[in-house]
């Protein structure tokens, strides 16, 4: 699209703008045009500064325009706009920020490495050649004085480096004589000497394109170099400190304590105070003195405290049970017989009037024995000798070995009654969460709030007929009953 203009009006150090919406941020897709009152008249050099919440750019200007720099953050929403600069004499000045929308997509991807600055672009050549190659030195004072401000801006004589463009031969009219000229060249850059206007090539220096290699350490052609052919010391190919030459010699250790030969140290060695031998309190130094007593309980001089002078109870005072206060009622509660004994009494099982079987543990001895004699059984339904009793000698013929009426052993919550329709005895419990279908109801018991013990009897004709009893576990204590047959349950009766 065309380039728009962003008119923003600075009065003194307050901007303001009509525009509001940025829709794109294409190669000069806007251009700033600042209208400055007169407070700006003494600032030539401008910096323009575009501020967002993923970064901020900067654009240098002179006169009143330039273009606005990209906003390079997708989830930037909105932008900021303001002006500073400063002048030669020290003085700053900058003014506030106009807003402004960023609409979807008004953004430009980051370049993959930024563009470096002017001076660290004249650091990186400089950086590339050894000057020490140089055989003309600079005359001290040959150089132009250069002023330069706080923001780097030359504000008076010349330059001393300059950058040539590409097909710029000469430098320009601002480069002091004896300063250093980049020429642009297609494959880098040729560092110049200039001098009495002349613009002399400077050979021999390390960087720039320099010669082809011709031999490494008298190698040609496919030439490996690795660490043993640099001439390295042994320990630089090694890295142990065998290989390290000229070694100081450790000092030897010629005496300990004044001893010689093979010498052993105790703590008694060291010099050191008698409390760090003995860790007794006793040898510490210096300790500090104890706090005279002036007075024990009102006394003062030789005191001598006996268990009279504290204060304590009688019973304290003599040990005795008559010197003891709120003793129990019932005289002093000592035994004074047992079963009539007196005096030191030894109590058997045979004082205590036991029953016969309770001192010999013999049937014989128990009275009361049921009728039967020994109480052997004589014969079982009609059966004697080694007697085998089946279900069908007690009447239960029709009966299976398993347990007739099981009971579940899990709580079913939101269960349907209508699957419950094996023998058996559930407890189902409903909740607003889980409520329960086809359920009875009482004054206790709804479908959202039930609380039920259910037996279930099922027929053996593949469950054709089925009765169901359910108890109530709440406090109303209801039972209801329904049945099964043909196909359908019948409607729940109430029993209570």
């Amino acid at each position: 699209m065309a380039q728009q203009t962003i008119a923003i009006r600075v009065k003194g150090k307050h901007a303001e703008t009509d525009f509001f919406d940025l829709v794109s941020f294409n190669e000069n897709s806007y251009r700033l045009e600042f209208d400055f009152d007169s407070e700006w008249d003494d600032y030539s050099q401008r910096v323009a500064v575009l501020l967002w919440a993923g970064g901020c750019r900067e654009q240098l200007f002179t006169g009143t325009s330039c273009d606005l720099p990209a906003v390079t953050s997708p989830d930037c929403d909105t932008a900021f706009v303001g002006v500073y600069s400063a002048n030669g004499a020290g003085r700053r000045i900058a003014s506030s920020f106009v807003r402004l929308r960023c609409l979807g997509g008004a953004y430009r991807e980051a370049d993959e490495e930024p563009q470096p600055s002017l001076h660290q672009q004249i650091l990186d050549l400089l950086n590339a050649y050894d000057f020490s190659a140089l055989t003309r030195k600079v005359t001290p004072g040959s150089y132009s004085a250069v002023s330069v401000n706080a923001y780097g801006f030359v504000t008076g004589g010349k330059q001393i480096v300059e950058v040539g463009e590409a097909g710029q031969t000469q430098p320009s009219a601002s480069l002091a004589d004896g300063g250093i000229f980049f020429r642009k060249e297609e494959d880098g850059y040729t560092l110049c000497y200039y001098s009495g206007g002349v613009l002399e090539p400077v050979s021999g220096l390390g960087g720039g394109s320099g010669g082809a290699v011709t031999s490494v350490n008298g190698q040609t052609g496919t030439v490996t170099i690795s660490k043993y052919d640099l001439g390295l010391a042994d320990v630089a190919l090694t890295g142990s400190y065998n290989d390290l030459e000229d070694k100081p010699a450790p000092a030897a250790v010629s005496s300990v304590n004044g001893q010689t030969g093979t010498v052993t140290i105790s703590k008694y060695d060291l010099g050191l105070a008698d409390v760090a031998l003995t860790g007794s309190y006793n040898d510490l130094e210096d300790k500090p003195a104890p706090a005279a007593v002036s007075s024990v309980n009102g006394q003062t001089g030789v005191v001598t405290i006996s268990k009279y002078d504290l204060g304590l109870a009688d019973v304290a005072l003599t040990g005795s049970y008559n010197d003891l206060t709120d003793k129990p009622a019932g005289g002093s509660g000592g035994v004074t017989s047992v079963n009539g004994q007196t005096g030191v009494v030894t109590i058997s099982k045979y004082d205590l009037g036991l029953a016969d079987v309770a001192l010999t543990g013999s049937y014989n001895d128990l009275t009361d024995k049921p009728a039967g004699g020994s109480g052997g059984v004589t014969s079982v339904n009609g059966q004697t000798g080694v007697v085998t009793i089946s279900k069908h000698d007690l009447g239960l013929g029709l009966l299976d070995n398993e347990r007739q009426l099981i009971m579940s052993d899990m709580v079913r919550y939101g269960a349907n009654f209508n699957s419950l329709d094996e023998t058996g005895c559930y407890y189902v419990q409903g909740s607003s969460d889980l409520p329960c279908s086809n359920a009875p109801t009482s004054s206790g018991n709804t479908a959202q709030n039930c609380k039920w013990l259910l037996m279930t009897f099922s027929h053996a004709d593949e469950g054709d007929n089925i009765v169901q009893l359910a108890v109530s576990q709440q406090s109303d204590c209801a039972i209801r009953i329904r049945n099964y047959s043909g196909g359908s349950w019948c409607a729940w009766k109430t029993v209570i």
